[in-house]
């Protein structure tokens, strides 16, 4: 055989072995992250998963995914990611430690249940948020009245001193006889 012909297959399996390489290295840097979304904030969502708290940041290549059935997907925007939603994260971390996401998967009924959860919760935030403001209400009104108080307490202290001031000056009438011999006092 031919030094030519060895080379070639020498190479081939050279070739082959470094891409497999290169996939087997793309493939150890993704990462997946199962869990319920319990935070969205714009383009970054908190993901709850085995007790903590994951930071997932969507990108415009980030697909959002709904299974229908083994090999249909349907493709969703963005706002499908709800709180309480539970969902299937695959992507990559990043430096700052969080989960760059490529792709997020859930299931339609997981999808209801979240949106059903959030039409739960908005007439109770709304009623949190009317409570909150009552209470800065009832605040003010305590300070001004407390305000009053003050103001009533100083003049009853005023009316006090002068009470005791007329107390005073009558208790001294006692001293003065008015039926002798001029307004003199009698000692």
């Amino acid at each position: 055989m031919n030094s030519k012909q060895l080379r070639t297959p020498l190479r081939v399996s050279l070739v082959l072995a470094a891409f497999l390489l290169v996939c087997g290295i793309a493939i150890a840097q993704n990462d997946q992250v199962k869990g319920v979304i319990n935070g969205r904030s714009g383009a970054t969502m908190s993901v709850l998963s085995g007790g903590e708290s994951i930071t997932v940041v969507l990108t415009t290549d980030t697909q959002v995914l709904e299974p229908e059935g083994a090999f249909r997907k349907k493709h969703l925007s963005m706002t499908a990611l709800v709180p309480g939603l539970a969902v299937e994260v695959k992507g990559s971390f990043n430096d700052k430690h969080q989960l760059v996401a490529d792709r997020v998967t859930f299931h339609g009924s997981d999808l209801k249940t979240a949106r059903d959860i959030q039409a739960g919760l908005a007439p109770t935030q709304q009623q949190v948020q009317q409570n909150q403001q009552q209470i800065q209400a009832d605040q003010q009104k305590i300070q001004q009245q407390q305000q009053e108080l003050q103001a009533e307490e100083a003049k009853t202290a005023a009316n006090k001193a002068a009470i005791a001031a007329a107390n005073k000056r009558f208790g001294e009438f006692g001293d003065y006889n008015i039926f002798g011999r001029g307004n003199r006092a009698v000692r």
